[in-house]
């Protein structure tokens, strides 16, 4: 529908997408069981382009609003000890009374004791059961579904939790070329003994932001360009684009030494960086590009405050001078001199 003049403009037929199953308490077919479920969660995208449907059912889907089409369905769980995860019920246990699953396991009387198989019997048309029930079994469905602001993201909460999707592979945890000896205690061993070549690399190999913000604090600013020069160019791809993705938290803390060590890395590796590998060239333009906007950013918050400095001082001169010419009849011959920092 419009939004201005609240006029339908488009269908789009999601009868075949619901796809839902035939849950072990009902008594009709499959095909009319499906008749009776739909999606109950709609949610249109940040910028308006696709739509993201969920309801009685373990899958939701991704339709695009311009083609009217499914761009995509997802599937929630395999977890079969839900209801409703099965497309359909077990027939092996369909008997002339009906699905086995709801029948006592027990033939037992004393159904007060809480260790007993024995099942309180449901009313009549009702579906409340007792959920602490050790054979009580979730139907499987989903409540709530929502985008990300960005766009790039969504999450679906259902009778399992919620599941995040994203189209951005953030992983706290990717190492490389890991060893034995390669662990954050020997890590810690080697900055004891100022081994800080040995210690930065095998950090850098096990990506653990944390473990490198400490490394790197703990090298005094003098020695970071003799460390970064015993670092093969492999190092300093990963060195660089953690500056850049954490380039808030050393502004925030040593901003001095965050400036020390991209001078050292661009002093040492400065002719490697401009040929990268064909493999890793995307990934140092983009830090190079990231770490470009920060120092602009910066430069201009140093800046800005000097030129109106620089105004206010001009300013405070120019009014000092005709007032001296006002009271004495002359001119304030001092200069104050005045920085172009143009």
């Amino acid at each position: 529908f419009s939004a201005g003049d609240r006029q339908q403009v488009g269908i789009i037929d999601t009868k075949l997408d619901v796809d839902s199953s035939r849950l072990n308490g009902e008594y009709i077919k499959k095909s009319t069981s499906a008749k009776n479920k739909s999606f109950t969660c709609i949610t249109f995208s940040p910028d308006s382009l696709l739509i993201l449907a969920a309801g009685q059912s373990n899958y939701f889907c991704l339709y695009s609003v311009d083609d009217r089409v499914l761009i995509r369905k997802f599937m929630l769980t395999l977890n079969k000890s839900l209801d409703g995860v099965r497309l359909d019920i077990d027939y092996r246990k369909i008997s002339e009374f009906g699905n086995l699953e709801l029948f006592e396991s027990s033939d037992e009387e004393n159904d007060h004791i809480p260790r007993t198989n024995k099942r309180k019997t449901k009313l009549p048309g009702t579906s409340n059961t007792d959920m602490g029930e050790r054979s009580y079994k979730p139907v499987m469905r989903v409540n709530a579904v929502d985008f990300n602001p960005t766009n790039r993201s969504f999450a679906v909460v259902s009778t399992e939790g919620i599941a995040l999707f994203s189209l951005d592979n953030k992983r706290r945890f990717d190492p490389f070329d890991l060893e034995v000896d390669v662990t954050p205690l020997n890590v810690k061993q080697s900055l004891a003994k100022e081994e800080y070549t040995r210690a930065l690399s095998m950090s850098l190999r096990l990506n653990k932001r944390d473990l490198v913000r400490n490394v790197i604090f703990s090298i005094h600013w003098e020695k970071a360009k003799y460390v970064v020069s015993k670092l093969s160019i492999v190092y300093i791809e990963k060195l660089l684009k953690m500056f850049a993705d954490e380039y808030q938290y050393f502004f925030a803390t040593e901003f001095h030494l965050f400036h020390k060590w991209l001078l050292a890395i661009f002093a040492c590796h400065g002719q490697e960086l401009k040929n990268p590998s064909v493999s890793s060239r995307q990934q140092v333009l983009a830090s190079l590009t990231a770490l470009q906007q920060v120092m602009t950013t910066q430069v201009q918050q140093v800046i800005n405050p000097i030129s109106e400095a620089k105004s206010t001082l001009e300013y405070l001169t120019t009014a000092r001078s005709l007032k001296k010419l006002e009271l004495y009849g002359e001119s304030d011959e001092e200069e104050v001199e005045v920085i172009d920092i143009d």
